[in-house]
């Protein structure tokens, strides 16, 4: 007996198979990963006040928990860019991305305040963000409105903040050098962090806490309340029972008479012990003894 195979039946069969293996596999691929903002794009100055005829270089870090980010990173004061996007690269250590640019002064203003922001581009991980703005002095600072202003993490050499009003700015973790501060308003600014040597002057107002001590900004942090505890009071009983104390003698801070309740103690009958007059003394927010209810 022959047997003979239909080979075109044969090959139709196993591409159908083929094609149903494929279309299955396709079925049971996961879906692609949705972009994800990073944990963070901040910007930083490296002299948050410069003369125009000088250069300041901004720094864009993005951080994020899975893969570096990649992409560029746009400078802008407002709706105006700076330069071409920067490409982000890894850091020294590989935990962040960052982009860098160098600006002349004179390129940002000729004199004032100007809010720099930096644009992530965002990349197939991770999506486009924008930076807090960071303030950047042109010129002098002295005089100026500088309320509000973020100098995080930025570095300021010899800023001139004469009579500045700096009410609400954050200089956490900044960096100060040689500055005269005579005469500026640091009400409501935050200071935790920050690095300084060679201030100079002396500030109109700083925030509860702080001071300026060798040339740096220095916290003391305030001496807690401290609540004395209940104070013991105890008397032998007199014959007419523990109402009849004389607690005249006993008035201390201006404590009401009065409260005593009998009790045991060891100290009384030479030690032998019995029954004694006890009571409680608190100390008031008024400044004063009284009676425990």
């Amino acid at each position: 007996m022959i047997l003979r195979i239909d080979h075109t039946r044969l090959l139709s069969t196993l591409c159908a198979a083929v094609a149903l293996l494929a279309s299955s596999l396709l079925l049971a691929a996961p879906p692609a990963r949705a972009a994800v903002a990073p944990n963070s794009v901040t910007l930083f100055s490296d002299n948050a006040v410069i003369p125009s005829s000088s250069s300041v270089l901004f720094e864009a870090r993005v951080v994020t928990s899975g893969a570096l980010a990649t992409g560029t990173v746009t400078f802008k004061e407002g709706n105006r860019t700076f330069g071409s996007p920067a490409t982000l690269n890894r850091s020294s250590d590989n935990t962040y991305a960052l982009a860098l640019i160098s600006i002349f002064g004179s390129g940002i203003g000729s004199s004032g305040k100007f809010v720099i922001t930096a644009t992530y581009s965002g990349d197939s991980n991770y999506t486009s963000t924008v930076s807090t703005g960071i303030c950047q002095v042109i010129g002098s600072g002295a005089g100026l409105d500088l309320s509000g202003c973020d100098f995080s993490a930025s570095t300021l050499t010899s800023p001139d903040m004469t009579n500045t009003n700096l009410t609400n700015s954050n200089f956490s973790n900044a960096t100060i050098t040689s500055g005269n501060l005579s005469g500026a308003n640091f009400s409501g600014a935050t200071l935790t962090g920050v690095t300084s040597s060679g201030l100079t002057g002396t500030p109109s107002s700083l925030p509860s806490g702080w001071s300026i001590l060798g040339g740096s900004f220095v916290y003391t942090a305030p001496v807690p309340s401290q609540t004395p505890q209940p104070l013991l009071q105890q008397v032998g009983q007199p014959t007419g029972g523990c109402s009849s104390v004389a607690d005249q003698k006993l008035n201390w801070a201006g404590s009401e008479s009065g409260g005593w309740g009998t009790s045991w103690a060891q100290w009384v009958n030479g030690g032998r012990g019995g029954v004694v007059c006890t009571r409680y003394l608190v100390w008031t927010t008024t400044g004063r003894w009284t009676v425990a209810s």
